[in-house]
């Protein structure tokens, strides 16, 4: 069995999984499954980061352009981005 990186394994649910693109909480989910990682309070030393698994899921979307949200969510995000750039003028 061949090893993957976070970002492989990333880029892998985000092929997989469309519903993945739409959700940080999901991919983490899936991505820590795909490692054979179960959510028990006794194994988090062994759960991949949440911030690990968002930052592959940006690199993927944002600077290669593959496995786009859904419109819906994308909208939503682009609608945030604008707000939060305003506060923060």
């Amino acid at each position: 069995m061949e090893l993957l990186t976070i970002k492989e394994a990333v880029k892998e649910v985000l092929e997989e999984s469309p519903k993945a693109r739409n959700s940080d909480m999901l991919l983490w989910l899936l991505v820590n499954r795909k490692f054979g990682n179960k959510i028990y309070v006794e194994n988090l030393k062994s759960i991949i980061s949440g911030e690990s698994v968002r930052r592959s899921r940006q690199f993927w979307q944002n600077q290669k352009g593959i496995y786009p949200p859904t419109e819906d969510i994308d909208a939503l995000r682009n609608k945030r981005e604008l707000e939060f750039r305003e506060v923060f003028r």
